[in-house]
């Protein structure tokens, strides 16, 4: 047989090979034309029943299987902005506000908890559960809020000219820190019933962190790091 005729038969059974054994995974798209109140999405959640949470800057939505629940200011939140969802070890949610602090949500009520009741600002910028404490951080210092009393305890931040926002917190080997975007990462330390910061490192213009294996894979402007 000729031998294009050959690469032909190959290229034929090639290309059947590859529709018929490769895995096509179904997507769909949500967006404010049918499922969302807003197409700027900006914090997703997957909560303990596996309901997913969305956020958006005009609601938070929960997706339940195919039913979808909308919950705006009239219902309760703070403010219909929502940069960051988190669930406690008590199974309520929290949602962050840009601009007018927490919402907490049982299942039936929200509670408000703000600048008024001791946050360190009313710009959430990310929420992480830990133990019994939920770690706010916000676009100028850390808070942590008991999650049965809602007490808040403010940490100190260190001294400087640029606002001290987080960008989200992480843990290794028990120890938790904080990424702050101009200031770079912090230890937080708990000792007799008091916390405070103890400087890392003093990357600028950090976005966030990722804790894979051995690995630590950090974001900053313009480049990524590896260590």
């Amino acid at each position: 047989m000729p031998f294009y005729k050959i690469s032909k038969l190959f290229l034929i059974f090639f290309f059947w090979y590859a529709a018929a054994f490769s895995q096509n995974f179904p997507g769909r798209n949500y967006n404010a034309y049918n499922d969302l109140p807003n197409n700027a999405v900006r914090s997703l959640l997957i909560d303990s029943n596996n309901f997913l949470w969305i956020g958006t800057e005009n609601g938070v939505v929960k997706k339940e299987n195919d039913v979808f629940k909308y919950f705006f200011e009239e219902d309760g939140l703070a403010l219909n902005s929502c940069w960051a969802i988190a669930e406690d070890n008590s199974r309520n949610l929290w949602f962050g506000s840009y601009g007018k602090g927490i919402s907490v949500y049982d299942g039936s009520n929200f509670k408000i908890i703000s600048e008024k009741d001791g946050l360190a600002h009313d710009e959430i910028t990310s929420l992480y559960s830990y133990g019994e404490n939920m770690l706010a951080g916000t676009s100028n210092g850390i808070s942590l809020i008991n999650i049965h009393t809602y007490q808040v305890q403010t940490i100190e931040k260190p001294a400087g000219k640029d606002l001290f926002r987080v960008h989200g917190f992480f843990e290794i080997e028990n120890h938790l820190y904080a990424v702050i975007y101009n200031y770079g990462v912090f230890e937080i330390n708990f000792k007799n019933g008091k916390s405070d910061l103890a400087r890392v490192n003093d990357y600028k213009k950090l976005y966030s962190i990722l804790v894979r294996e051995d690995s630590l894979y950090s974001s900053h402007k313009g480049y990524l790091t590896k260590a």
